[in-house]
Parts: C-alpha cells; sequence; structure tokens
C-alpha cells in the first residue's frame, strides 16, 4: 500500500511506512522548488505606473485588470513587490 501527498507541483506517493514516509517527506522539503518570485519587465512595469498615475484610487486587482485589457500581464503580486521596491506609496497623501 501507499499514501498520496498533494503539493502545488502535484501528487507524489509515499509508503505508509511512517518512519520511511517522515525520510520521503524530508528528502521532498529539500528538493522542493522554492516559491517563484515574480517580477515585471520594464515595459510591464511602465503600463502598471500608467495606470496608477490615470486611476491612483485602483487597488493591485484593479491595475493588473487594467493593464491585461492593453495585452500586458501583470499579476497582483508583481504589482505589489513593484511599490514595495520602489518605497511608492498606493494611497496618495
Amino acid at each position: 500500500k501507499i499514501d498520496r501527498l498533494k503539493t502545488s507541483d502535484g501528487f507524489y506517493y509515499l509508503t505508509i511506512n511512517e518512519n520511511k514516509k517522515k525520510m520521503q517527506i524530508k528528502q521532498l522539503q529539500a528538493i522542493a522548488s522554492p516559491k517563484k518570485i515574480e517580477f515585471l519587465l520594464p515595459q510591464t512595469a511602465v503600463y502598471v505606473l500608467v495606470e496608477f498615475i490615470k486611476n491612483p484610487e485602483a487597488s493591485f486587482l484593479e491595475l493588473s485588470i487594467a493593464v491585461e485589457k492593453k495585452g500586458v500581464k501583470a499579476s497582483q503580486t508583481a504589482i505589489a513587490r513593484l511599490f514595495k521596491e520602489h518605497d511608492l506609496k498606493k494611497i496618495p497623501e
């Protein structure tokens, strides 16, 4: 018999023997792919900033949707990272 473990990468099949399973899980954690960090290309960042200038009250989701309408992909996470990296304030003071 085997046990199944679901991860973001898919399913892994493990033994049901608890001692061996712990060892298998440690091995999986050691080789697990690190989370991908999303960065924006400079051209994409320009589109995001233009949309932000047009609508400074827009959320990261709204900015993502607005640039996608222009044919450019920018996730909320990547947009948030852009603002954080450049110390941009989301809400004008």
